[in-house]
């Protein structure tokens, strides 16, 4: 079964953020309306009757509400909306009517938030800040390791309900109270999760959960008080699909099964049913959008299944079943024909009132600047949806999108960097000369041709750099003097990606120890400065922390207390990039520090076989891809390839791929030879000792690879006193 749905774009609201999208329920006439708040603080409730979108109410918002930050629904009969404004919570009637609004007097804007339809209680999380609060008092409170990105209630230790939170250090916690009873740690960080209970017996004490990650996995999770979290299925995001924002629970299929609605950053939608255990998709569409929430209901039909999402810029879509599919057997007058044929006639006349109001804003805009030479007209700011995460091919994939159609980017960073597209894009990326006197080592522009509101690529970078990333970005307008800039740290070991345990037995380490006066805080922060994925704040007094390359595999253990810290890793180059960037922010906040290391030579040895793979590829890559204008000269001339050997018959059957594999990793090859020179380098800086002289023998050998005279290069460095 594949569900034939065709896309009705119904609203357009301000930009929105996740989660403030619901569904409302009604009785009489089994349809449900669509209720959503937007970053102006509206919040909006419609409904279609008779093939007509009908406004149920607009709650405008009030003097100081900021931007709506979650909207959910509460009451014992789930028919009351509540909406999370800053650090404002306001309840709302199904017709609109304010009936509750307490301040919480937070230090932070409240992003997730849901209402025990029982006794009321609300339990919001902000940044890092958990609250509980009952009759409108805070019950309990918890400050959390890292960002709180979703929370759902459900009773794991008796009849209570505890909170589930989804915390950006890739775990999912279980809180009762202020305690954390349970730590579960994920492939990724969870964005959001929705409770799920097929095939779970209510008495059974287990609670099932899905969530998505922002690497794309879609996963089952179960809890019990007793053995805590178990992982049930994943879904490894094979497609190579944006980061889940949204996940809604529907039956599709109708055979009283859970299937899934899942929202994307990529603009994916799709819906997933599981047959005897295995996923199929159902639907899937991209809207071109950030989607920001997702649901499934009877909306335009009681009889009528549908998809409704709201997109980053506010647009309210839904995908409903195709006339030919359905209208046919309705008649003509269904629902949805009518919808479209009425909303045609409605957009018609909208637009001629828009062009009307546009005549007259540019006839008053004509006479400001005859009677003002010197005023310039701006355009307001913008809202900047952003992304800037390591991806699982050791480059960072940059995600930029705005309400309105960009006509260019300019790149700016003080470190080198590169810009690597896609083969189906089609933007002009142009390259300017690096000026470093200026703090310029990487300037881009990209140039979009089709009109498009968001920007994707990829980024590569060399560690060791510590700077920034500057994104100015311009919307294609008649307003030339409108720009805004995001800006991106970029660490010096920007390649590694945290990661929950290693198994350190399996990895030849070296050892750098620090002793000092410095607080668990100094450390923590020290680390921070250094490497992505850090909470703001230690955990606790004692603290260890794992780290993995994502280009090369190795390892790195960071265990640190008062006055004391030890850091492990089979890379050198990795522990000489720790030790300078602690030392340098020591020396800042003038601590004294003593610093002592371990280096073995199995370390350097175990990198090396690390990199042969991929150094020998590389190798291979590029001298096949400089064959392949020469064979294929020969191979114009020579009617039969006969007499050539069967390695390059088959590098010209490959030629296309080989050159665009070349095209994507062109800069690998040098980054490998690189890192192998670093290593070389490093090796000699912690013997204090400079070993820049050997460099262009080092160079000679690389270029000639072999692995054997590489390992006995480096072995004879290390031998050398």
């Amino acid at each position: 079964m594949e569900l034939d749905l065709r896309r009705v774009d119904y609203l357009q609201v301000g930009p929105c953020n996740r989660g403030t999208l619901q569904l409302l329920g009604s009785q009489k006439s089994n349809t449900s309306k669509v209720v959503v708040g937007d970053d102006t603080g509206l919040v909006t409730c419609f409904a279609v009757k008779k093939g007509e979108l009908v406004s149920v109410f607009t709650c405008e918002p009030s003097e100081f509400d900021k931007a709506v930050g979650r909207v959910v629904l509460g009451g014992k009969e789930n028919d009351k909306i509540f909406v999370a404004c800053g650090q404002t919570l306001k309840g709302i009637t199904k017709k609109g009517k304010e009936f509750f609004r307490f301040n919480a007097n937070l230090s932070e804007d409240v992003q997730a938030m849901v209402v025990n339809n029982i006794d009321g209680k609300i339990y919001t999380g902000g940044n890092r800040l958990y609250h509980e609060f009952v009759d409108c008092k805070d019950a309990n409170y918890k400050t959390l390791p890292d960002v709180i990105n979703d929370i759902i209630i459900a009773p794991i230790s008796g009849p209570a309900d505890s909170a589930i939170l989804a915390c950006q250090d890739r775990c999912i916690r279980v809180l009762n109270g202020s305690e954390i009873v349970c730590e579960v740690p994920i492939e990724g960080s969870p964005q959001c999760m929705v409770r799920g209970h097929q095939n779970v017996d209510p008495g059974s004490g287990v609670v099932m959960l899905y969530y998505g990650t922002d690497t794309g996995t879609l996963g089952q999770l179960l809890l019990t008080e007793t053995e805590g979290g178990a992982p049930g299925w994943t879904l490894n995001n094979v497609r190579k699909l944006g980061g889940i924002t949204s996940i809604a629970i529907y039956d599709f299929t109708h055979e009283e099964k859970e299937d899934l609605v899942v929202g994307r950053d990529d603009g994916t939608i799709e819906a997933i049913t599981f047959d005897e255990g295995m996923p199929k998709l159902l639907f899937s569409v991209n809207v071109r959008e950030c989607v920001m929430a997702v649901a499934a209901g009877h909306i335009t039909d009681p009889h009528r299944d549908e998809i409704v999402a709201t997109t980053f810029s506010g647009k309210v879509i839904g995908f409903v079943g195709r006339p030919d599919t359905i209208d046919a057997a309705e008649g003509a007058s269904s629902p949805t024909k009518v919808l479209v044929e009425n909303k045609v006639v409605g957009l018609r006349h909208e637009l001629d009132d828009l062009h009307k109001q546009l005549d007259k804003k540019k006839e008053k805009l004509t006479k400001i600047s005859a009677a003002n030479p010197d005023v310039q007209v701006l355009e307001s700011s913008f809202k900047v949806h952003e992304k800037f995460m390591l991806g699982e091919d050791a480059m960072y994939d940059l995600l930029l999108e705005i309400e309105s159609p960009i006509q260019f980017v300019m790149l700016q960073s003080d470190i080198e960097l590169e810009i690597v597209q896609a083969e189906n894009d089609l933007a002009v990326v142009s390259n300017c000369a690096a000026s470093p006197e200026e703090g310029n080592q990487f300037v881009a522009t990209y140039n979009c041709i089709e009109s498009s509101n968001r920007l994707s690529l990829k980024i590569r970078m060399i560690e060791g750099q510590m700077g920034l990333l500057k994104a100015y970005i311009v919307p294609a307008s008649s307003f030339k003097n409108t720009c805004q800039c995001s800006t991106f740290k970029i660490k010096p070991l920007s390649l590694h990606r945290r990661v929950h345990s290693a198994d350190l037995s399996n990895h030849m380490l070296s050892e750098i120890k620090v002793e000092g006066s410095f607080s668990v805080a100094d450390m923590h922060s020290w680390i921070a400065s250094c490497l992505p994925g850090m909470p703001d704040r230690a955990a606790d007094q004692n603290n260890e922390i794992m780290f993995e390359s994502s280009f090369l595999e190795t390892v790195l253990c960071c265990r640190y207390q008062k006055n004391h810290a030890v850091f492990l890793s089979d890379s050198i180059s990795t522990l000489a990039v720790l030790k300078e960037v602690i030392s340098r922010e020591a020396t800042k906040k003038q601590a004294q520090l003593m610093v002592s290391s371990e280096i073995s030579p199995q370390s350097i040895l175990s990198t090396l076989e690390m990199m042969h793979p991929k150094l020998e590829h590389q190798h291979i890559l590029a001298r096949n891809h400089d064959m392949i204008a020469g064979l294929k000269e020969l191979s114009l001339h020579e009617p039969n390839l006969d007499f050539l050997s069967q390695e390059y018959r088959a590098v010209l059957e490959k030629a296309e791929s080989i050159q665009s594999e070349y095209k994507l990793h062109a800069g690998n090859l040098e980054y490998l030879h690189g890192v192998v020179s670093k290593l070389w380098l490093d090796q000699h800086k912690f013997k204090g000792q400079d070993g820049r002289a050997n460099l262009p023998l080092l160079t000679q050998i690389l270029n000639s690879y072999d692995f054997m005279t590489l390992v006995n290069f480096m072995s004879q460095g290390d031998s050398q006193d």
